[in-house]
């Protein structure tokens, strides 16, 4: 009876490993519609505002006189500049909101494989070091990666609350970028640890991080000097993709050895 228990237990947790490596191939297969990759013309947004900024704010001082022209012009470039990236801002809020949401269930679908294949093994008391770890991590971002109202970034069209829907926007991906990389960074290596100690031959991420990014400095430079706001849309575009592209091929060696 004994050994009839111990097979029963020994299938329930293949059972458990095989649903969880499911639930991760299904995450992967979302990313194609949650991690979008902004590249090409939708690149040159950011310049384009800036640029249309200036230049209106050039005309508007050779037309109207220099402190009218000065005042007018301050207004035009930064609402209707702001304007122009309305649509830039939705979408970078949409796809920080959609794959945060999708790793989520990733970060599930790896820690109950891990808890699976070490019940499975008789390695649980090996491995309870990294699983709490895990855990750990995954409430962590739970609780703090909840995302930002993508139904605010459209008023970034609309003149005055335009410039407060802007910066929401900004503030909604400039700081929880970087502070998502390390937390998705830091479950991998305990993830790798674990398979290490389970047999499983993973490939540790690189150590390469996205930067951290002052949301007030970022705010600060570009209220200052109104350029710097289209070098900011362009770090926020690079961090993301790079991120992106990062944990994809993470994903892919993931499951390609947990098969």
């Amino acid at each position: 009876m004994q050994a009839q228990g111990t097979k029963s237990d020994g299938r329930a947790d293949r059972a458990q490993r095989s649903a969880a490596l499911a639930h991760m191939a299904e995450s992967v297969k979302q990313r194609a519609d949650s991690d979008e990759l902004i590249r090409g013309w939708h690149v040159c947004i950011p310049w384009v505002a800036v640029a249309f900024g200036l230049l209106t704010f050039a005309a508007l001082i050779a037309l109207a006189g220099w402190y009218p022209g000065l005042m007018l012009g301050w207004a035009f470039m930064y609402f209707v500049g702001l304007a122009i990236l309305a649509v830039l801002n939705y979408r970078l809020v949409k796809r920080f909101n959609a794959h945060i949401k999708r790793e989520a269930v990733l970060r599930t679908g790896i820690i109950e494989f891990m808890r699976a294949a070490a019940d499975e093994q008789g390695k649980a008391d090996q491995l309870a070091t990294e699983l709490s770890t895990m855990e750990s991590i995954d409430r962590d971002a739970l609780i703090h990666e909840r995302g930002a109202s993508v139904l605010i970034t459209p008023f970034a069209a609309v003149p005055l609350l335009g410039f407060f829907a802007a910066y929401y926007s900004l503030h909604a991906v400039t700081g929880p970028t970087a502070i998502h990389d390390r937390r998705w960074h830091a479950l991998i290596h305990q993830a790798c640890s674990a398979g290490s100690k389970l047999g499983y031959r993973l490939t540790l991420p690189s150590s390469i991080t996205i930067p951290k990014r002052s949301f007030l400095l970022f705010l600060a430079l570009s209220l200052a000097v109104f350029p710097f706001l289209a070098y900011w849309y362009h770090v926020l575009i690079r961090d993301l993709n790079q991120h992106f592209e990062a944990q994809w091929k993470i994903e892919d060696d993931l499951l390609k050895a947990l098969q």
